[in-house]
């Protein structure tokens, strides 16, 4: 398993556990599958993310992947209890 899918896993797994003020029993390998599937969905950029990246300040590729990253999570998810990635 890449440290990406891992990381995103960890994630997925600490939100279903801790910020929905519920008991959810979600296994970690289910939450690595989950994982998977959201990287794989985001492999191809929008229209914004290839925009804020177009115009970031720097060429640095992190600092890009990040603009981009940043642009795909601006609006946030309605409904979601206190939920916030950045």
């Amino acid at each position: 398993m890449s440290d990406m899918v891992e990381r995103v896993g960890a994630a997925i797994y600490g939100a279903a556990h801790d910020d929905f003020g519920v008991e959810v029993t979600l296994p970690r390998l289910v939450c690595d599958q989950i994982a998977r599937a959201a990287i794989a969905a985001m492999r191809e950029p929008t229209e914004a993310m290839v925009a804020a990246g177009e115009g970031a300040q720097t060429l640095e590729v992190p600092d890009v992947w990040r603009t981009m990253i940043d642009k795909a999570l601006e609006k946030p998810l309605k409904g979601a209890p206190g939920i916030n990635p950045l």
